[in-house]
Order: structure tokens, then C-alpha cells, then sequence
């Protein structure tokens, strides 16, 4: 959950020929590895925008489009492992610009371009990126998931809130049913988080195990702890 994820679906590595324009030039190597995951290196350079994508064991993910008139640039990065997803804008100079070329087959290095001032935002995993990204980084975010129009961006945001509303009404019908009712679930949650911060480390260990049992439950004690009343341990 909250990361992207490519896999390699059978006889992937064919290129559907009337995707590609004439003044379209395009480079896919796609690579697949024993456990089902891929790596896959793309470049598309065309009048409008040229692009570049990696994506290394199926999780670690780097792409980049980049507007060759004004210089404007998107980059999103998504580490291998629990590292942060960072999502970047700014303008190429000149010199970068020129260093770039369009040769598609030298692809370079994402980390090698950035411009003199970047605007970059970082996330914990793409659920926050999707629904937190300030106004001003939407266009970045439409980029990145391929989506041409802000409003189905929203469309695409609403309809996620409704299903966990369904969700969340469904789960209470059921807990209604059930001897505990949400509020003492939470309560003896809010207990449990609480505990994390204990000087015994009994306590501490039988409090995680206490939580990670209650479930979807502990999506809310999330969402209503202060973090900064404890410690990092606690927080992790």
C-alpha cells in the first residue's frame, strides 16, 4: 500500500509501433527478473515534451519529462524500500539543456538535472502525495499519474473517499454486532499508543502486538495522535 508497483506481464516487451509518431523517437529495454519483477528503461523524445523512465526490481522508480521550449521540468523519484517518494518542478539552463540533446539513447542519470531552483515535495508514500500535494504542485501530480485534466484528478480523489466511507459504514455495522463498540476500541487504542512510550519494555512489546490486532482501527489512532506528545521510537 502507497507504493507504485510494475510487474512483467507476458510478452511485455512489445512496442505497439502505431503509438509512435514520425517526429517520435522512442527507446524501451525491458528486462525481467527471476522473482516476477522487471527493470525497465524508457525514453520517448518528441516535439512536446521528451520523457524518461526507470524502474529498477518492480519498485524503485525515477522519471522525468521535460518541455524542450521552455525548459520546464517534472522529475519523480520513488526509492527502492521505505524511502521517501519526492516530486520536483523547475526550468533546465541552458547548458543543461544543451547537455541533454536528443539523442534518446543517452538517457541521462535523473540526478544529474536539476535546475538552479527547484520545487521539490516529499511524501511518505504516494497515498499523501495524491491527497496532499499543495494546489501549486497539481500540474506535477497530472504528470506523473497521466492524467490530463484536474477535474478528473478530484473525480479520481472523491471517488476514493466514497469507497472508505462505504468501508469504514460497513465495518461499524459489524462492530455494532460485535461486543466492543468503536468507541471502546479506540479508547483502549488511544491506551495502547500511549503505552508505547513505556519504561518497560514488556509493556512497550505487548502494546505494539495489542495494536497491530485491533486492525483498521489503528488508520484513525493515526490520524488523532499527537506525534510530538511522544518519542520517535513510539512514532515508528
Amino acid at each position: 500500500m502507497g507504493r507504485f508497483y510494475m510487474m512483467n506481464p507476458y510478452e511485455s516487451s512489445r512496442v505497439n509501433k502505431k503509438l509512435l509518431g514520425s517526429n517520435q523517437k522512442a527507446r524501451v529495454q525491458i528486462v525481467p527478473s527471476a522473482n516476477g519483477s522487471v527493470d525497465i528503461s524508457s525514453a520517448f523524445i518528441m516535439p512536446t515534451y521528451s520523457s524518461w523512465l526507470e524502474i529498477i526490481n518492480g519498485f524503485g522508480v525515477e522519471a522525468c519529462w521535460i518541455d524542450p521550449k521552455t525548459r520546464d521540468y517534472v522529475s519523480f523519484s520513488q526509492p527502492f524500500g521505505n524511502g521517501e517518494i519526492q516530486l520536483e518542478t523547475g526550468q533546465l539552463t541552458e547548458e543543461q539543456q544543451k547537455e541533454l540533446g536528443d539523442d534518446f539513447e543517452k538517457a541521462p542519470e535523473m540526478s544529474r538535472f536539476h535546475g538552479a531552483s527547484p520545487t521539490v515535495w516529499k511524501f511518505k508514500n504516494a497515498w499523501e502525495m495524491v491527497f496532499f500535494l499543495p494546489p501549486e504542485g497539481e500540474k506535477a501530480l497530472q504528470q506523473v499519474l497521466q492524467i490530463p485534466e484536474t477535474q478528473a484528478l478530484e473525480s479520481l480523489r472523491k471517488k476514493f473517499l466514497v469507497e472508505l466511507i462505504q468501508i469504514q459504514s460497513r465495518l461499524e455495522d459489524e462492530e455494532a454486532k460485535s461486543q466492543k463498540s468503536l468507541s471502546a476500541q479506540l479508547e483502549e487504542g488511544r491506551k495502547l499508543v500511549h503505552e508505547l512510550d513505556s519504561d518497560s519494555f514488556q509493556v512497550r512489546r505487548l502494546a505494539d502486538a495489542k495494536l497491530r490486532g485491533l486492525g483498521w482501527i489503528v488508520i484513525v489512532l493515526a490520524g488523532e495522535t499527537n506525534w510530538s506528545e511522544l518519542s520517535p521510537e513510539a512514532e515508528r
